[in-house]
């Protein structure tokens, strides 16, 4: 399926982005209170404000984060107000809402632990929310992501297929895949996917892979984990029945880019009918770097089925352009879900990297990075310009990622066109 189709959902880097639409239309004017993208800020006067490196003015004026919040003495002006609000694993903080008013209190600073938006106000606050990573969902909703952790990112439930059986003729069985992600940082990056197939009620079999090797490890019921570099079906039967499979595959001669991975993967079931696929999810990474994946599905009828980051109709996204989604955060451990502890020693490894954080969240992006960022991806996606993947590559280069990004953006489009 291209990747232009509106019923996948792709994640460059450490996004998902759905390969559907492209950004969200400007939300109009309510209350005093507007949501706007890092280089939109014409609310903003010179003499109020200036730019915010490394942040997105959320809203302003007149609105402010809800409740919880704490008051910061002495900055003056919305970066030093950034500063008194470190974003990091040692606090709750996601941003800060800054009033510019000299009288009658002069300025005022509060560090928020939410994004929940209050307006009007009636002082002139300007919510600032720290720039994380793109998502969008399986219906075209693109947001960016403010979070560190392990979410559940997409997730098909609620569908039984029907198949003949060698034992008992016809046999019906609930189907049941869990697609666990790892982001790491305050940009969110994608470190890690967890693959789980409980179709039947149990665990039939699992598929893990992390960015620090970038190799696909396996293992079915609660077998032991087992290097998979080729294309290979993983299943386990019920009886002597084939019932679902995660169907390893590579696109193009040792996959795209020559690096040899499998670079697809095929969410399969058995049917009446034979054998067919619900969904199939395409990959490009380097090791030690980060992931891009899109999640493409056959049939709009079975996106009803689907739960996690990627689902269609959420509601919270139609007046937000951020989320933490703290709704689809997982609190158990990597390993309680199915996963490796070499894995989860690998989360641990890169989440507190706090060199890593602290460089995000000093850079911004001016003009003249923008344009060396769109160079880049010009070099490398070519005729995909204007699309959601070349603005999410410019997004990614401009952060942090490297020319690297424009490379595996690249890749991606090509797997995601060629399969």
């Amino acid at each position: 399926m291209s990747a232009m189709s509106a019923m996948s959902a792709i994640v460059p880097l450490s996004l998902f982005l759905v390969s559907v639409s492209p950004i969200a239309a400007e939300l109009e004017p309510e209350d005093g209170c507007l949501l706007q993208k890092t280089n939109e800020r014409q609310l903003l006067t010179k003499e109020e404000q200036g730019p915010v490196p490394g942040y997105y003015l959320l809203c302003g004026p007149r609105c402010r984060c809800a409740h919880p919040e704490t008051l910061k003495e002495g900055p003056t002006n919305a970066v030093e107000c950034a500063a008194a609000c470190p974003t990091s694993s040692a606090t709750p903080w996601l941003g800060f809402t800054f009033d510019p008013t000299k009288l009658p209190t002069g300025p005022e600073c509060r560090c928020c632990d939410n994004l929940e938006i209050v307006s009007p106000v009636t002082k002139n606050f300007y919510l600032y929310a720290f720039t994380g990573e793109v998502v969008t969902t399986l219906d075209g909703k693109h947001y960016t992501l403010l979070s560190q952790g392990t979410f559940s990112l997409w997730h098909f439930s609620g569908l039984e297929t029907e198949l003949h059986s060698e034992e008992v003729g016809t046999k019906k069985l609930p189907i049941d895949w869990q697609v666990y992600v790892h982001y790491s940082g305050h940009q969110s990056f994608t470190k890690g996917l967890l693959l789980i197939d409980k179709s039947g009620g149990s665990i039939r079999q699992v598929l893990e892979i992390t960015s620090q090797d970038w190799r696909w490890k396996a293992r079915k019921g609660n077998g032991d984990w087992r290097v998979v570099d080729n294309a290979e079906l993983i299943s386990i039967p019920d009886g002597k029945d084939y019932v679902t499979g995660f169907d390893l595959g590579t696109v193009g001669p040792r996959g795209h880019g020559g690096h040899g991975f499998p670079n697809r993967v095929r969410f399969n079931m058995n049917t009446k009918n034979g054998k067919s696929d619900i969904a199939v999810m395409s990959l490009s990474c380097r090791p030690s770097h980060n992931m891009n994946l899109q999640i493409s599905m056959n049939r709009q009828s079975d996106q009803q089925f689907v739960d996690g980051e990627l689902k269609v109709a959420r509601q919270s996204l139609s007046t937000l352009q951020t989320s933490t989604d703290f709704e689809f955060s997982v609190d158990s451990k990597w390993q309680k879900l199915g996963g490796s502890e070499q894995a989860a020693s690998y989360f641990q490894l890169v989440d507190t990297n706090q060199t890593s954080v602290a460089s995000f969240q000093s850079q911004g992006c001016s003009d003249a990075e923008k344009g060396l960022a769109a160079e880049a991806c010009s070099k490398h996606l070519g005729e995909a310009h204007g699309t959601h993947f070349f603005e999410d590559c410019i997004y990614d280069v401009c952060h942090g990622a490297g020319e690297t990004q424009a490379e595996l953006a690249a890749e991606l489009l090509a797997v995601t066109k060629a399969d």
